[in-house]
């Protein structure tokens, strides 16, 4: 699903900029030590759909220690290096797996409903409105390549243009250092800072 969101975003939209997306993601009974390690997906998945990185990004944190030692609900509210600005809600002890993105554009609104581990949202929805109108209503199963959950959830691909790209003798294009900011911002996480400045 959100390949097929990219796709469209990429194809469609080359010279209009991502104004705004807001990024949910909630699970529930994540008591653990260290929910940073779970939330760099989203924070990755943005800077996908948004093809670019984080500028600036301030953190909010709502901490619930009555539950457990480092349990929290933490909000970021970002500026994207593209302009577009980025709210991601991360609540690891609310009543359902999900992972759902708004994406707006100029006159154009993307919803996604990602099938996370056949939770809440299976098989998963993109749908697509243009000025108050239906373009496209997509279910998951319509674009995944099968029923699997690795299918359903984006991981095949991943691996499977990573595998390729290694078995045709190339470099793949995402390496440690492309990957190297999502892990900055999951330790501003874990180590509760307000702020995260990039300088590039």
């Amino acid at each position: 699903m959100i390949k097929k969101l990219k796709q469209i975003l990429v194809d469609s939209f080359s010279d209009e900029k991502i104004q705004n997306i807001r990024y949910d993601f909630f699970r529930y009974g994540h008591k653990n030590l260290d929910f940073a390690t779970t939330a760099i997906h989203g924070i990755d998945t943005v800077r996908f759909i948004t093809n670019s990185d984080y500028r600036y990004i301030h953190f909010y944190y709502q901490e619930m220690a009555h539950l457990g030692m480092n349990v929290a609900n933490f909000y970021m509210e970002c500026i994207m290096v593209s302009g577009a600005r980025a709210q991601l809600n991360f609540c690891p002890v609310s009543g359902v797996v999900i992972e759902r993105a708004t994406v707006n554009l100029y006159d154009n609104t993307f919803f996604l409903n990602i099938p996370m581990w056949s939770a809440y949202d299976t098989p998963g929805r993109l749908t697509y409105v243009q000025k108050g109108n239906d373009v496209l209503d997509l279910i998951g199963n319509e674009v995944s390549n099968g029923d699997e959950m690795f299918e359903t959830c984006g991981f095949f691909d991943e691996d499977a243009i990573f595998f390729d790209t290694l078995k045709a003798g190339k470099r793949p294009k995402d390496d440690l250092e492309s990957a190297l900011q999502s892990v900055e911002i999951a330790d501003c996480i874990r180590n509760r800072y307000p702020e995260y400045y990039c300088e590039k």
